[in-house]
């Protein structure tokens, strides 16, 4: 038996308005763009948000922990771990920047990069790849690091000796029923 799935029906219908409306505010939407575009210091301000929160996530799920005594190994793990924070801004203002050029080239004709055709079509298509795929993993890391008891599919860590030093474990031969 088949049901309609009134969410992805849903979202159908907000993509669908939504494309309506920017074909009939096209002047404003375009304008709104070149505003955004334009602010200075977008970049630094992008990457640093995806910088701060990606950091935040990592250090919350444990995925970065230094001790007292590591281990060579250990410490090399956490610092690839410490270093692998960069992916995600690193493409964020990249992505960013391939927009405002190519945005300004094609609204302005301002030359970015010197491509017409099929080569700037390309160029247009894996750079909105990447903005929304960056986006999203963002995203994903600020929602995991401000919300509380996610489920995690990471591996699970061993809960530290030190949270839970103090809590007394039942004895299961003296359990009353």
């Amino acid at each position: 038996m088949k049901i309609f799935d009134w969410k992805y029906i849903g979202i159908t219908i907000v993509l669908l308005i939504g494309f309506i409306l920017s074909h009939i505010f096209y002047d404003q939407v375009l304008y709104f763009t070149k505003c955004v575009l334009s602010l200075p210091n977008l970049n630094l301000y992008a990457g640093g948000v995806s910088t701060i929160f990606t950091i935040l996530h990592k250090v919350k799920g444990r995925k970065i922990e230094f001790k007292k005594l590591m281990s060579i190994k250990e410490f090399s793990a956490n610092i690839g771990d410490v270093i692998s924070f960069i992916d995600n801004p690193i493409i964020i203002v990249g992505s960013l920047t391939l927009v405002k050029g190519l945005f300004f080239q094609i609204t302005e004709n301002i030359v970015f990069i010197p491509l017409q055709g099929i080569e700037l079509t390309f160029i247009i298509i894996v750079t909105i790849y990447l903005l929304y795929s960056s986006i999203l993993e963002l995203w994903t890391t600020i929602y995991g690091t401000c919300m509380k008891d996610i489920v995690s599919l990471d591996t699970p860590h061993a809960t530290l000796i030190t949270e839970v030093q103090n809590m007394t474990v039942p004895d299961p031969q003296n359990v009353t029923e």
